[in-house]
């Protein structure tokens, strides 16, 4: 309130002081026409700032629902993406398993399952290890006395799985270790 005093008092003698220097008596109906609409400005200041603190908070509360409106798009974007790299992984994998099948097919060891273990790392996917079981496995009553224990697995419903020694798996683990630059460690091929 202490300010609309000080403008009004302040916008009198500018006024006062402005209509004594017009001396032509043509110019002062425009004069009185311009330092009216100056006066009602003035007085109509404390509205117009009130408008422009509720326009504030208007702008505040708009900024807070836009930042939510932001931070959901961001968590729908961030579970769109960990649902677009589970989809690329499995796609990976799947070309993986078929290369592998291609791989043993051109060999001559035919496969009856095949897995592909990933990780990511470093910003790309790992092969972690690959696993093959083949067709052939041992007959029931027989065993194998040339067995390590580091080649044995016991797999599903407790069967003992041994690792194929065959040729054709020797030359398939190498060229699977050789395609996708993995160690010997990481690819396993049961019967």
């Amino acid at each position: 309130m202490k300010e609309l005093v000080q403008n009004i008092l302040v916008y009198v003698v500018i006024v006062s002081a402005l209509k004594g220097l017009i001396t032509n008596p043509k110019y002062n109906q425009y004069f009185q026409f311009f330092s009216g609409i100056i006066l009602i400005l003035l007085l109509l200041s404390p509205i117009l700032n009130l408008l422009e603190y509720e326009s504030r908070w208007y702008d505040i509360l708009e900024e807070k629902v836009l930042q939510m409106d932001l931070d959901e798009i961001k968590e729908e974007m961030k579970i769109a993406d960990e649902k677009f790299a589970g989809m690329v992984e499995e796609e990976y994998k799947q070309a993986l398993l078929g290369q592998v099948e291609d791989m043993a097919e051109g060999h001559g060891v035919g496969i009856k399952e095949a897995n592909v273990e990933l990780a990511w790392s470093g910003g790309e996917w790992e092969i972690e290890e690959v696993s093959v079981l083949t067709e052939e496995g041992p007959q029931a009553g027989q065993q194998d006395e040339r067995i390590s224990i580091e080649a044995v697995i016991i797999g599903e419903n407790n069967k003992i799985r041994q690792e194929d020694t065959s040729k054709n798996a020797k030359a398939l683990r190498k060229d699977i270790c050789s395609s996708f630059i993995v160690g010997k460690d990481k690819v396993h091929i049961w019967k």
